[in-house]
């Protein structure tokens, strides 16, 4: 009997580097004339669906980045109440 294959993680659950790299992929293949019509559908979907996942994480980084930015920058009131 075989291993049962580990199942790929859901596309919101998959690294951010993971997704970039399968997109890579997919568009490289796209570039490329070997893939039929609903091939290329088929991956420009999926490629689609990548781009937006990622653009997401990257949104969300973007946004906890400022948090901790604003986190550890000091008040002026702070700065002030020191001089």
């Amino acid at each position: 009997m075989s291993k049962p294959r580990k199942a790929a993680p859901k596309e919101d659950e998959m690294p951010f580097e993971q997704a970039l790299g399968k997109l890579e992929e997919i568009v490289s293949e796209m570039e490329g004339d070997e893939l039929d019509l609903d091939s290329l559908l088929h991956r420009y979907q999926e490629g689609t669906q990548l781009a937006a996942l990622c653009q997401d994480k990257l949104s969300k980084a973007e946004v906890l980045i400022k948090k901790l930015e604003e986190q550890n920058l000091p008040s002026s009131e702070s700065e002030d109440a020191t001089e």
